[in-house]
């Protein structure tokens, strides 16, 4: 059996969290801790600059629906344009129908979560980013063969 110290390191899925309330980002760091590789940026522009400074693409980014400058909606968008492969879920102490529909349409969100949030539900649905993530880059990776017809 391995110990701590000599067992093979696994690498973390980078997810990527804004928002403008520092205490939600420590929530969010100490609940994802754990299982994933956490950036914490406070605010939509220091959000969207980490995005584009990443050495290696963020699985999934972790987003306020409302923050002062840029928007949530504002930074996932464009997220959507310069890493579309990067799962976006929107967290928002707001329960706006609208906002959430037009984050769904223009962003493609994946998932809409409530604040305050269940650490246990962010984990499982930050594991199911990561997971969408990968299968997006698997299929890229591996496309189905079509079989011609003759």
């Amino acid at each position: 059996m391995l110990s701590d110290h000599t067992r093979p390191s696994i690498p973390r899925p980078p997810v990527l969290c804004v928002d403008d309330d520092p205490d939600v980002l420590v929530a969010v760091r100490r609940a994802l801790r754990n299982d994933f590789d956490v950036t914490a940026m406070l605010g939509g522009l220091e959000g969207l600059n980490a995005v584009w400074k990443a050495e290696t693409p963020f699985h999934v980014i972790l987003s306020d629906l409302r923050m002062p400058a840029m928007s949530g909606l504002g930074l996932l968008q464009c997220v959507r344009d310069a890493a579309p492969d990067t799962v976006r879920i929107l967290l928002t102490a707001y329960s706006e129908t609208a906002a959430a529909v037009a984050a769904v349409n223009a962003a493609k969100v994946y998932l809409f979560l409530s604040k305050p949030f269940d650490p246990a539900e962010l984990v499982a649905a930050v594991r199911a980013g990561c997971q969408h993530y990968q299968e997006v880059i698997a299929a890229r990776q591996h496309p189905p063969r079509h079989e011609s017809k003759r």
